[in-house]
Protein backbone atom coordinates (compact mmCIF):
# COMPACT_ATOMS: atom_id res chain seq x y z
CA UNK A 1 0.00 0.00 0.00
CA UNK A 2 1.67 3.17 -1.21
CA UNK A 3 0.61 6.23 0.84
CA UNK A 4 -1.34 8.77 -1.21
CA UNK A 5 1.08 11.47 -0.03
CA UNK A 6 3.90 9.68 -1.94
CA UNK A 7 1.98 9.45 -5.21
CA UNK A 8 2.57 12.97 -6.59
CA UNK A 9 6.32 12.37 -6.48
CA UNK A 10 6.15 8.81 -7.85
CA UNK A 11 3.87 9.66 -10.77
CA UNK A 12 5.71 12.85 -11.73
CA UNK A 13 3.24 15.50 -10.55
CA UNK A 14 6.00 17.08 -8.47
CA UNK A 15 8.82 16.19 -10.85
CA UNK A 16 7.85 18.11 -13.98
CA UNK A 17 5.79 15.27 -15.39
CA UNK A 18 8.59 12.71 -15.08
CA UNK A 19 7.46 9.61 -13.19
CA UNK A 20 9.95 7.28 -11.56
CA UNK A 21 11.05 4.58 -13.98
CA UNK A 22 9.73 1.77 -11.80
CA UNK A 23 6.29 3.40 -11.42
CA UNK A 24 3.36 2.63 -13.72
CA UNK A 25 -0.41 2.82 -13.54
CA UNK A 26 -2.31 0.00 -15.26
CA UNK A 27 -6.00 -1.00 -15.29
CA UNK A 28 -7.34 -3.04 -12.37
CA UNK A 29 -10.69 -4.84 -12.43
CA UNK A 30 -11.84 -3.51 -9.09
CA UNK A 31 -14.51 -1.27 -7.62
CA UNK A 32 -14.21 0.65 -4.33
CA UNK A 33 -17.48 1.61 -2.70
CA UNK A 34 -19.35 2.09 0.55
CA UNK A 35 -22.07 -0.25 1.75
CA UNK A 36 -25.09 0.66 3.88
CA UNK A 37 -26.70 -1.77 6.28
CA UNK A 38 -30.27 -1.88 4.96
CA UNK A 39 -31.55 -3.41 8.20
CA UNK A 40 -30.32 -0.42 10.22
CA UNK A 41 -31.21 2.07 7.49
CA UNK A 42 -34.24 0.61 5.66
CA UNK A 43 -35.45 3.94 4.29
CA UNK A 44 -34.51 4.06 0.61
CA UNK A 45 -34.69 7.87 0.46
CA UNK A 46 -32.10 8.20 3.22
CA UNK A 47 -29.78 5.78 1.44
CA UNK A 48 -30.25 7.63 -1.86
CA UNK A 49 -29.44 10.92 -0.14
CA UNK A 50 -26.11 9.50 1.06
CA UNK A 51 -25.24 8.29 -2.45
CA UNK A 52 -26.24 11.51 -4.19
CA UNK A 53 -24.18 13.65 -1.78
CA UNK A 54 -20.82 12.14 -2.79
CA UNK A 55 -18.76 13.87 -5.49
CA UNK A 56 -16.72 10.85 -6.60
CA UNK A 57 -14.82 12.83 -9.24
CA UNK A 58 -12.93 14.62 -6.45
CA UNK A 59 -11.56 11.45 -4.86
CA UNK A 60 -8.83 10.64 -7.45
CA UNK A 61 -7.63 14.23 -7.14
CA UNK A 62 -6.37 13.66 -3.61
CA UNK A 63 -5.43 9.98 -3.99
CA UNK A 64 -3.23 10.67 -7.07
CA UNK A 65 -3.30 7.01 -8.14
CA UNK A 66 -5.12 7.20 -11.46
CA UNK A 67 -8.42 6.00 -9.99
CA UNK A 68 -11.64 6.65 -11.92
CA UNK A 69 -14.41 8.34 -9.95
CA UNK A 70 -17.72 6.79 -10.95
CA UNK A 71 -21.19 6.10 -9.57
CA UNK A 72 -21.34 2.95 -11.70
CA UNK A 73 -20.80 -0.23 -9.72
CA UNK A 74 -19.12 -2.30 -12.45
CA UNK A 75 -15.58 -1.04 -13.21
CA UNK A 76 -14.52 -0.29 -16.74
CA UNK A 77 -12.74 2.00 -19.17
CA UNK A 78 -13.89 5.62 -19.57
CA UNK A 79 -16.10 5.61 -22.64
CA UNK A 80 -14.28 8.66 -24.04
CA UNK A 81 -11.11 6.52 -24.26
CA UNK A 82 -12.60 3.52 -26.08
CA UNK A 83 -11.52 2.46 -29.55
CA UNK A 84 -14.04 3.07 -32.32
CA UNK A 85 -14.82 -0.65 -32.64
CA UNK A 86 -15.49 -0.91 -28.91
CA UNK A 87 -17.76 2.14 -29.03
CA UNK A 88 -19.79 0.38 -31.70
CA UNK A 89 -19.94 -2.81 -29.64
CA UNK A 90 -21.06 -0.81 -26.61
CA UNK A 91 -23.72 1.00 -28.64
CA UNK A 92 -22.71 4.44 -27.34
CA UNK A 93 -21.06 7.57 -28.69
CA UNK A 94 -17.78 8.95 -27.40
CA UNK A 95 -19.51 11.73 -25.48
CA UNK A 96 -21.56 9.23 -23.46
CA UNK A 97 -20.68 9.68 -19.77
CA UNK A 98 -19.21 7.01 -17.54
CA UNK A 99 -17.35 3.77 -18.17
CA UNK A 100 -17.89 0.59 -20.14
CA UNK A 101 -16.55 -2.92 -19.66
CA UNK A 102 -15.12 -4.40 -22.85
CA UNK A 103 -15.29 -8.18 -22.64
CA UNK A 104 -14.37 -9.06 -26.21
CA UNK A 105 -12.78 -6.18 -28.14
CA UNK A 106 -15.05 -4.94 -30.90
CA UNK A 107 -17.64 -7.63 -30.17
CA UNK A 108 -18.96 -7.73 -26.63
CA UNK A 109 -19.38 -4.80 -24.27
CA UNK A 110 -21.35 -3.95 -21.13
CA UNK A 111 -22.32 -0.41 -20.14
CA UNK A 112 -23.26 -0.44 -16.43
CA UNK A 113 -26.30 1.54 -15.22
CA UNK A 114 -25.33 5.13 -14.33
CA UNK A 115 -25.96 4.88 -10.59
CA UNK A 116 -26.77 7.80 -8.29
CA UNK A 117 -24.11 10.33 -9.20
CA UNK A 118 -23.34 13.58 -7.38
CA UNK A 119 -26.36 15.87 -7.20
CA UNK A 120 -26.57 17.98 -4.02
CA UNK A 121 -30.05 19.25 -4.86
CA UNK A 122 -31.48 15.79 -5.35
CA UNK A 123 -29.63 14.61 -2.23
CA UNK A 124 -31.43 17.21 -0.13
CA UNK A 125 -34.75 16.34 -1.78
CA UNK A 126 -34.27 12.67 -0.91
CA UNK A 127 -33.36 13.63 2.65
CA UNK A 128 -36.58 15.67 2.86
CA UNK A 129 -38.57 12.65 1.65
CA UNK A 130 -36.86 10.51 4.27
CA UNK A 131 -37.71 13.09 6.94
CA UNK A 132 -41.36 13.11 5.85
CA UNK A 133 -41.54 9.34 6.20
CA UNK A 134 -39.41 8.90 9.33
CA UNK A 135 -40.16 12.07 11.26
CA UNK A 136 -38.16 12.14 14.50
CA UNK A 137 -36.61 8.78 13.63
CA UNK A 138 -34.56 10.32 10.82
CA UNK A 139 -30.88 9.71 11.64
CA UNK A 140 -28.89 12.82 12.47
CA UNK A 141 -25.73 10.87 13.25
CA UNK A 142 -24.18 7.86 11.52
CA UNK A 143 -21.04 5.82 12.11
CA UNK A 144 -18.74 4.89 9.23
CA UNK A 145 -16.38 1.95 9.67
CA UNK A 146 -13.19 1.24 7.76
CA UNK A 147 -10.17 -0.95 8.37
CA UNK A 148 -6.75 0.24 9.44
CA UNK A 149 -3.51 -0.27 7.55
CA UNK A 150 -4.33 1.59 4.31
CA UNK A 151 -4.05 5.37 4.18
CA UNK A 152 -6.58 5.87 1.40
CA UNK A 153 -9.38 4.36 3.52
CA UNK A 154 -8.90 7.17 6.04
CA UNK A 155 -8.67 9.87 3.37
CA UNK A 156 -11.84 8.73 1.62
CA UNK A 157 -13.73 8.36 4.90
CA UNK A 158 -12.78 11.90 5.93
CA UNK A 159 -13.91 13.17 2.52
CA UNK A 160 -17.31 11.50 2.89
CA UNK A 161 -17.58 12.79 6.43
CA UNK A 162 -17.20 16.35 5.14
CA UNK A 163 -19.56 15.84 2.18
CA UNK A 164 -22.35 14.39 4.30
CA UNK A 165 -21.93 17.09 6.94
CA UNK A 166 -21.92 20.00 4.48
CA UNK A 167 -24.64 18.76 2.12
CA UNK A 168 -26.93 16.77 4.42
CA UNK A 169 -26.11 18.21 7.83
CA UNK A 170 -25.25 14.78 9.25
CA UNK A 171 -22.91 14.18 12.15
CA UNK A 172 -20.57 11.43 10.91
CA UNK A 173 -18.38 9.47 13.31
CA UNK A 174 -15.44 7.52 11.86
CA UNK A 175 -14.49 4.20 13.43
CA UNK A 176 -11.23 2.45 12.51
CA UNK A 177 -10.95 -1.30 13.09
CA UNK A 178 -8.33 -4.00 12.71
CA UNK A 179 -8.94 -6.00 9.51
CA UNK A 180 -10.27 -9.22 11.09
CA UNK A 181 -12.58 -7.31 13.43
CA UNK A 182 -13.82 -5.20 10.51
CA UNK A 183 -14.62 -8.29 8.43
CA UNK A 184 -16.47 -9.94 11.33
CA UNK A 185 -18.52 -6.84 12.17
CA UNK A 186 -19.58 -6.22 8.58
CA UNK A 187 -20.41 -9.91 8.10
CA UNK A 188 -22.45 -9.91 11.32
CA UNK A 189 -24.29 -6.72 10.34
CA UNK A 190 -22.70 -4.79 13.20
CA UNK A 191 -22.26 -1.54 11.26
CA UNK A 192 -24.21 1.30 9.69
CA UNK A 193 -21.98 2.34 6.78
CA UNK A 194 -18.67 0.73 5.84
CA UNK A 195 -16.09 0.85 3.12
CA UNK A 196 -15.90 -2.19 0.85
CA UNK A 197 -14.48 -3.31 -2.47
CA UNK A 198 -15.01 -5.94 -5.14
CA UNK A 199 -12.27 -7.42 -7.34
CA UNK A 200 -13.16 -9.49 -10.38
CA UNK A 201 -11.20 -12.19 -12.18
CA UNK A 202 -13.09 -11.56 -15.41
CA UNK A 203 -15.23 -8.63 -16.66
CA UNK A 204 -18.50 -10.45 -16.03
CA UNK A 205 -21.07 -8.42 -14.06
CA UNK A 206 -23.55 -11.28 -13.83
CA UNK A 207 -20.97 -13.70 -12.40
CA UNK A 208 -18.25 -11.64 -10.73
CA UNK A 209 -19.83 -8.49 -9.31
CA UNK A 210 -23.62 -8.59 -8.98
CA UNK A 211 -24.14 -11.92 -7.15
CA UNK A 212 -22.95 -10.39 -3.87
CA UNK A 213 -26.26 -8.49 -3.67
CA UNK A 214 -28.49 -11.55 -3.99
CA UNK A 215 -30.75 -12.37 -1.06
CA UNK A 216 -29.05 -14.39 1.64
CA UNK A 217 -25.64 -14.96 0.05
CA UNK A 218 -22.72 -14.84 2.56
CA UNK A 219 -21.05 -11.85 0.85
CA UNK A 220 -24.21 -9.73 1.00
CA UNK A 221 -23.18 -7.61 3.96
CA UNK A 222 -25.78 -4.96 3.08
CA UNK A 223 -28.67 -7.41 3.74
CA UNK A 224 -30.19 -5.98 0.55
CA UNK A 225 -32.94 -8.23 -0.87
CA UNK A 226 -35.13 -7.19 -3.78
CA UNK A 227 -37.51 -9.47 -5.77
CA UNK A 228 -36.96 -7.53 -9.02
CA UNK A 229 -33.18 -7.91 -8.71
CA UNK A 230 -33.55 -11.64 -7.93
CA UNK A 231 -35.75 -12.10 -11.00
CA UNK A 232 -33.27 -10.27 -13.25
CA UNK A 233 -30.38 -12.39 -11.96
CA UNK A 234 -32.42 -15.57 -12.45
CA UNK A 235 -33.11 -14.63 -16.07
CA UNK A 236 -29.42 -13.90 -16.63
CA UNK A 237 -28.34 -17.19 -15.07
CA UNK A 238 -30.57 -19.21 -17.41
CA UNK A 239 -29.69 -17.31 -20.60
CA UNK A 240 -27.03 -19.05 -22.66
CA UNK A 241 -26.30 -16.29 -25.17
CA UNK A 242 -23.78 -13.96 -23.57
CA UNK A 243 -24.91 -10.78 -25.29
CA UNK A 244 -28.54 -11.38 -24.43
CA UNK A 245 -27.61 -12.31 -20.86
CA UNK A 246 -26.05 -8.89 -20.30
CA UNK A 247 -29.31 -7.16 -21.19
CA UNK A 248 -30.87 -8.63 -18.04
CA UNK A 249 -28.32 -7.07 -15.68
Amino acid sequence: NVPASYMPALNGELRGGHAYQDFAVTPYLGSYFYIINTKKHPNVHFRRALALAVDRIQIPRFLHGGQIGSAQYMPGTPIAQLADADLAACGVTRDHPGVASVMEPGTLCYVPPPGLDFDPGRAREELALARAELGGALPSRITVKFNSGVELHKLIAEFLQRQWREILGLDVELEVQEWKTFLKDTADGDYEVARMGSIGNFPEPEAEFLPMFKCGVPDNRTRFCDPAFEAAMARAETTVDRKERLTHV
